[in-house]
């Protein structure tokens, strides 16, 4: 079998393999399986799970920010790309393949003393994501917890 004829036969077991992961996840029931085939992820006030709902903090917007954008600079493979009012821009790499997310957090008031830092996170990338865009997520949160 010829390098091409091979490369043709695993594309088209990766792409039967793929339909087939996408038919389970149509019809599995309420089994989790969305990381197959989303590869964004964001926060939302009704979230079933909890990690991934909106943060509440103390602090103005502007103070948030900065905690959000020095949160960011200590984690590896992070960058800040814009800050403007109370929406930062910024991406992470990973570390395997190499693949950027993309990823926008919005610091909005509750109040004058209470902030909502809501996240969105895009793969530039594919179909799936495998769950990292979740993890990006969960990631921010807990190093903007930390400070």
């Amino acid at each position: 079998m010829t390098n091409r004829r091979a490369g043709e036969a695993v594309a088209a077991l990766v792409a039967i393999a793929a339909v087939a992961v996408l038919a389970l996840a149509s019809y599995s029931g309420g089994m989790k399986l969305k990381w197959l085939y989303s590869n964004v992820a964001e926060t939302a006030v009704d979230h079933e799970d909890p990690a991934l709902r909106p943060l509440t903090v103390a602090g103005d917007v502007g103070a948030m920010v900065v905690r959000v954008t020095e949160a960011i600079a200590t984690l590896p493979r992070w960058e800040v790309t814009t800050v403007q009012g109370g929406t930062i821009h910024a991406t992470r790499t990973t570390s395997a393949m190499g693949f950027v997310d993309d990823i926008v957090i919005t610091v909005t008031a509750i109040d004058e003393t209470h902030s909502l830092v809501h996240v969105r996170s895009a793969a530039r990338t594919g179909i799936a994501d495998f769950g990292q865009n979740e993890r990006n997520i969960k990631e921010l949160f807990g190093a903007v917890g930390k400070e």
